[in-house]
């Protein structure tokens, strides 16, 4: 497994809002020619509910994004189960988060990376993890 860019020491990382210097945070990005599943808590230590919201790829938030409901001083929840992802070789796949309300929600997680079988083409083949050796 692999840390997440933006939670290097395993510290959750505050998550600000768009009124909040550059409105977001980006917790990943993910690698070309590997598969990363993505593993994502939450948590809201406000009085009141708080919208997080996901864009992959898109720091503008303008695109397809995933928006779930933190409930007011909640610990950690799950927010993004394992979902597998390749980078590509423009490096433009990164996980960007931004809350509905500032100084509210801090998010903590890791990555499990799988790499192509060596020598084996990764259609073909599929992918290993470190425990499968």
């Amino acid at each position: 497994s692999s840390s997440l860019t933006g939670i290097s020491d395993g510290n959750p990382v505050a998550v600000p809002n768009s009124s909040t210097g550059i409105g977001y945070v980006e917790v990943h990005r993910f690698s070309p020619g590997v598969i990363e599943e993505l593993y994502l808590w939450c948590s809201n230590k406000s009085g009141s509910n708080t919208n997080l919201t996901m864009s992959f790829g898109d720091p503008s938030f303008s695109g397809e994004n995933i928006i779930v409901q933190i409930n007011s001083q909640n610990g950690l929840s799950l927010v993004y189960p394992g979902v597998p992802h390749q980078g590509n070789s423009n490096d433009t796949q990164a996980l960007y988060l931004r809350a509905s309300a500032a100084t509210s929600l801090s998010a903590t997680g890791f990555i499990v990376r799988s790499y192509p079988f060596p020598g084996k083409d990764a259609d073909t083949y599929g992918f290993y993890n470190a425990g499968d050796e």
